[in-house]
C-alpha cells in the first residue's frame, strides 16, 4: 500500500523544508486556534498570508492535503456558551477557515463536533439534542464547503460519554447528511481511548466514507498523541482495515517527537518516525 505520508504543520518556510527533508509529501495545515492572527486580519492580509504559505509549500514539494478547522474552548461541565450569538461565531469562524482552502490548494477540511451540552451528554440526557444541533449546523455549513469544493471531514472524539465520539455515530451523521462534501476523519488515538474498539473495525465502519486520517497512539484511554507502537493500538489490524476498504488517501500522522530533545535529536527521531509510519502501512510491499 503506497500511501503518501503527511503530518501536521504550523506553517512557515522552515517547517516545509524540514518536513520535506524528513520524507513527508503532505501536511495538515493548522488553523484550529481562533485567536490566531488569521481570524482577525484584513482581507488583503488574509490573501497574502495564504498565498505565501502555498508558495513555500510548493517550493519544497509539499502538498497541503488537509486543514484543521477551529477547535473552540468549552467548559467540560457546562459545554459551550450555547446562544445564538455563540452559534453565529462558530459558523463565521468555520466559514472563514473553509474559505482559505482554495488559496492553499486544499480539498479536505477537518472539524470536531459541537459540544452544546458538554462532552458528557449521554449522562445528562442530551444526546438527541446534540445530534440535532450538529446535523443542522453542519448541514448549513455544507453549502460553504460546496461553494469552495472542499470536503468537511468530521472527526471522531476521545470523550467516553459523548454521543458523537465513536465512528458508528459519525457514520450515521454522514449517512443522514448524505453529501459527497461531508465525510470522515478517523483519529486512531481517539478510537483507542475506547478499550473495546478495534482500529481495523473502526476503519471498516467508515468504509468509503473515510477521507483523511489522524494517526497516533496512546495507552489507558489517555489522548496523549504518542508515536505508533509506543502505545496499545493494534496497528496490524489498522493496516488490514485500510487495505480492505481500499483507502488510497494520505497516511497523516498527528504526533511528533518532543521538542525538549533538542534540535539534533529531534531531527533524528523525526526521520525515524517516517520509518515507523512506513512500517504501519507495509510501505515496501
Amino acid at each position: 500500500m503506497k500511501l503518501r505520508l503527511g503530518t501536521g504543520s504550523g506553517g512557515g518556510k522552515e517547517a516545509y523544508q524540514k518536513l520535506s527533508s524528513y520524507g513527508y509529501q503532505c501536511v495538515d495545515f493548522q488553523l484550529a486556534n481562533t485567536e490566531n492572527f488569521f481570524y482577525t486580519c484584513t482581507a488583503s492580509e488574509f490573501e497574502k498570508y495564504l498565498k505565501r504559505e502555498k508558495a513555500w509549500a510548493d517550493e519544497y514539494g509539499m502538498e497541503i492535503h488537509q486543514m484543521h478547522g477551529p477547535w473552540d474552548k468549552y467548559d467540560s461541565q457546562l459545554g459551550l456558551d450555547f446562544t445564538p450569538e455563540k452559534l453565529k461565531y462558530l459558523m463565521d469562524t468555520r466559514k472563514k477557515s473553509i474559505s482559505a482552502c482554495p488559496y492553499l490548494g486544499c480539498k479536505n477540511w477537518v472539524i470536531h463536533p459541537i459540544f452544546p451540552f458538554t462532552p458528557n451528554d449521554t449522562l445528562n440526557g442530551k444526546a438527541e439534542d446534540t445530534y440535532k444541533v450538529n446535523f443542522e449546523f453542519y448541514s448549513e455549513l455544507l453549502e460553504t464547503a460546496k461553494q469552495y469544493d472542499v470536503t468537511i471531514c468530521f472527526e471522531n472524539m476521545p470523550h467516553l460519554s459523548f454521543s458523537l465520539a465513536e465512528v458508528d455515530a459519525i457514520k450515521k451523521l454522514i449517512d443522514d447528511i448524505n453529501d459527497d462534501h461531508f465525510k470522515a476523519c478517523l483519529d486512531t488515538g481517539h478510537v483507542n481511548c475506547f478499550e473495546t474498539r478495534n482500529l481495523g473495525d473502526a476503519v471498516r465502519v467508515l468504509g468509503k466514507d473515510l477521507r483523511v486520517l489522524h494517526v497516533h497512539d496512546n495507552r489507558f484511554g489517555r489522548d496523549s498523541h504518542d508515536l505508533p507502537y509506543f502505545g496499545s493500538a493494534d496497528w496490524e489490524s489498522f493496516y488490514e482495515g485500510l487495505k480492505e476498504v481500499g483507502y488510497d488517501g494520505v497516511f497523516n500522522l498527528e504526533t511528533s517527537p518532543p521538542w525538549k530533545l533538542g534540535e539534533e535529536l529531534y531531527d533524528e527521531m523525526a526521520k525515524f518516525l517516517v520509518k515507523i509510519a512506513k512500517k504501519v502501512i507495509h510501505y515496501d510491499e
